[in-house]
């Protein structure tokens, strides 16, 4: 799962750069450019054939234009995953502490205390 988050990561910043260079910029499923290799009865995999295959499906299926998300949704968004994250946290330290040992309890019970005091704690941003 790492793995494509990194690549969803890489793959904005790529297409926010090359938007910010004035590229016209379009996201495409893979599948979709493989299943279009396939209507060609194309098998033949080198960088030159791929980057000739994906300059047809574009020219044919001409796919929709990318604009880069606005910086305030891309902030509501990570501070939504923040809290989706904290929350996933905080029902597996609950979960943990009916079997918790006393010792494990006091550290757990701690990490809850933590996590409630992060989600209320009004936190400004300069």
């Amino acid at each position: 799962m790492l793995v494509w988050k990194l690549l969803a990561f890489w793959r904005e910043a790529l297409a926010e750069f090359l938007y910010g260079a004035g590229f016209q910029v379009s996201i495409v499923n893979p599948a979709r450019i493989k299943g279009f290799a396939k209507s060609e009865l194309l098998r033949t995999k080198t960088d030159s054939v791929d980057a000739a295959l994906i300059a047809r499906f574009c020219a044919a299926m001409k796919p929709s234009l990318w604009t880069p998300t606005a910086p305030e949704v891309k902030e509501l968004q990570a501070l939504l995953r923040r809290l989706e994250s904290v929350t996933e946290m905080m029902t597996s330290e609950q979960n943990r502490l009916e079997t918790a040992t006393p010792t494990v309890a006091g550290l757990t019970l701690a990490h809850l205390e933590y996590l409630i005091m992060a989600t209320t704690t009004d936190q400004k941003t300069d």
